[in-house]
């Protein structure tokens, strides 16, 4: 399946919309902080990251999973928390 190729809005209204419904690549360095979160839960599917993500200053409520991603430049956590965690929200059993 081929991958489509997003911008940083495009990857940031997917996470808005709860929609990663198909094989994306985000080329652009992606932050997720406490401006970004206004979700309890979020899955992130088949996605691949160009550049490093990161995720920082943020409570991040029920969690966040990622399936099915690769981060060739990896991912960094900073000041990260998850205090109100829900199963009924994630069904994954761990917050990231």
């Amino acid at each position: 399946m081929a991958k489509h190729s997003n911008s940083k809005d495009d990857f940031f209204k997917n996470l808005e919309e709860n929609n990663f419904s198909h094989s994306t690549v985000v080329k652009d360095e992606i932050v997720i902080d406490d401006k970004i979160v206004n979700w309890d839960f979020r899955l992130i599917k088949d996605v691949t990251f160009e550049k490093v993500l990161r995720i920082k200053n943020v409570e991040i409520i029920s969690g966040l999973a990622f399936v099915n991603c690769s981060f060739n430049k990896g991912v960094t956590f900073r000041s990260l928390s998850c205090t109100e965690f829900d199963t009924n929200l994630n069904p994954f059993n761990h917050s990231i």
